[in-house]
């Protein structure tokens, strides 16, 4: 599996955060104030922004959290450690084993906050998904993506932009991906529906494993469409700067 990690990762809003993993605002911030969960970086403004290694770990907290871990207990432990926690809780109940005859849907992910591909039950009509890579948004258009052979494209961004429809399709046509699922927190509902079409499907944040294979079986032409939520709306403003800027303004020295 190819595997590419973003020298400068995207940030969140704990806004965003908490509508990509489902953990409420009040929540991330008691296990952060009270656990040391984790640590978000401060701009100048003294805003917390929060990185994708915070967002994984929050979603494997919650995972696991719901397992019925106490969170004193593991609120201290790295991703990796969290990840194998679960890995090993997963193996002691057995193999799943693939109940549909489909071949497993190639996906390449786009993001860091996407559920485990594996921990999930579906349907027995539905084909699993495979991950084959994962990447920074930002590279969506890379070489290494191709590289992959998706099938899919998912697609994890925390605020939909008059351009994210191009791009996403730009994309998909750079990968030779037959489509793309779009994993988003906040969007207006004009892009929200040029990403509704034969090849794109805008998902809307939180969603589990089991919502994410349906959409992806719906895209291959495994499945119908899953009803989608379009209470979007939400009027985003124009970024002023991207991710990657963002970040640079973020590491900035304080002294001058």
């Amino acid at each position: 599996m190819i595997m590419v990690n973003p020298e400068k990762p995207q940030l969140y809003k704990i806004g965003a955060i908490a509508r990509l993993t489902g953990i409420t605002p009040v929540t991330i911030r008691m296990w952060q104030t009270r656990y040391d969960a984790v640590e978000p970086v401060r701009t100048e403004g003294k805003q917390r922004l929060y990185t994708e290694n915070d967002l994984t770990k929050l979603i494997l907290l919650k995972e696991l959290t719901e397992q019925g871990d106490s969170i004193g207990m593991i609120a201290s432990l790295s991703v990796d450690d969290l990840e194998k926690r679960l890995n090993e809780r997963e193996a002691k109940r057995g193999p799943k084993g693939n109940p549909s005859n489909q071949s497993p849907i190639k996906v390449a992910v786009l993001g860091y906050g996407i559920p485990k591909l594996n921990s999930a039950e579906v349907s027995s009509h539905a084909a699993p998904l495979e991950l084959v890579g994962q990447f920074n948004p930002e590279n969506a258009l890379s070489e290494d993506v191709k590289a992959c052979k998706p099938d899919l494209l998912i697609f994890q961004i925390a605020s939909l932009q008059p351009d994210t429809s191009d791009f996403i399709h730009q994309a998909i046509k750079q990968s030779e991906a037959i489509g793309a699922c779009v994993v988003y927190a906040f969007g207006p509902k004009k892009v929200i529906r040029n990403l509704t079409t034969d090849t794109t499907l805008p998902l809307r944040a939180p969603i589990n494993v089991q919502e994410l294979t349906l959409a992806a079986n719906h895209l291959v032409g495994f499945a119908d469409r899953p009803q989608i939520d379009e209470k979007g709306g939400e009027n985003v403003p124009q970024r002023r700067y991207s991710d990657s800027q963002l970040w640079e303004i973020v590491n900035q020295p304080n002294a001058i």
